[in-house]
């Protein structure tokens, strides 16, 4: 998957790279990224304590809009499930994002984001979390191929996985 991943990303860059802006971000602009997140920092830790192997999803996705050069504001929305034998353990967050554009090459584009907001842990048979709350930090960035169209990698802690990447829509 990784190398069908790269391989995209290599023929997309060679492809398209005449046709992209000088400046990747401003004020107004409005990206959407689609995600999918790993390790499962979860899964791991129930491996380790419990010896049993685990299967993982995250994925999820993000609305931002600059309200200045280096200022974003968003959304995330986030969903991740981890199955343990026949048990499984469900998460969902939805966060409002703060981002600082710190740097900005040609088409790349480099981030610091806050998030806060809801989160929700269920196992099966349970109730739910019995603290609601999502937190996250991060920093990444953008490559973009296209004036609309590009990857994005994250790195972070908190709610989410502890490394997430995907694709870019500008607009």
């Amino acid at each position: 998957m990784k190398k069908i991943f790269l391989i995209g990303a290599l023929f997309s860059v060679l492809s398209f790279s005449s046709n992209v802006n000088a400046q990747a971000v401003q004020k107004g602009t409005k990206i959407v990224d689609v995600f999918y997140g790993f390790p499962d920092l979860y899964g791991k830790f129930i491996t380790a304590f419990s010896g049993e192997k685990t299967k993982s999803f995250i994925a999820g996705g993000k609305f931002e809009y600059l309200v200045s050069e280096n200022i974003g504001l968003g959304v995330t929305l986030g969903y991740g499930n981890t199955i343990v034998g026949s048990s499984s353990l469900e998460r969902m967050r939805a966060m409002a994002d703060f981002n600082l554009h710190y740097a900005e090459f040609d088409h790349f584009d480099f981030y610091w984001m806050l998030g806060a907001g809801y989160a929700s842990i269920k196992a099966v048979g349970t109730n739910g979390t019995p603290f609601p709350f999502a937190l996250r930090t991060a920093t990444g960035g953008r490559y973009f191929f296209t004036n609309n169209l590009g990857a994005h990698f994250e790195i972070g802690l908190g709610s989410g996985a502890l490394m997430q990447a995907g694709l870019s829509l500008k607009f």
